[in-house]
């Protein structure tokens, strides 16, 4: 997997949201087989963000955005809404970047 996948929880389960490279058009990415997947275009956005390897779990990830919430009080940038994960490689070789 060389494109980000990011994770979150619901109220109706796991949300994960995959990103398609920029060289390809809406037109050039397969129609989803199942209804439950969506194609939509996202509007460039600017993001915080600090990567990290290593483990994934729950755990990791609250340490991981309290670290980058604190490392965004000492600047110009304000939070403007939940941080966010995103994973990349396989299941047993994971980097994760947290964006807020």
């Amino acid at each position: 997997m060389t494109t980000p996948v990011e994770v979150k929880s619901s109220v109706s389960g796991l949300v994960m949201r995959f990103f398609m490279p920029a060289k390809y058009s809406r037109e050039q990415l397969p129609e989803p087989s199942d209804l439950r997947v969506k194609l939509i275009e996202l509007p460039p956005t600017t993001v915080a963000v600090l990567r990290f390897s290593g483990s994934t779990d729950d755990a990791a990830v609250t340490l991981y955005t309290v670290m980058l919430m604190k490392a965004l009080q000492s600047t110009k940038w304000k939070v403007a809404g939940p941080a966010t994960a995103f994973f990349y490689g396989s299941s047993w070789n994971r980097v994760g970047d947290f964006a807020a």
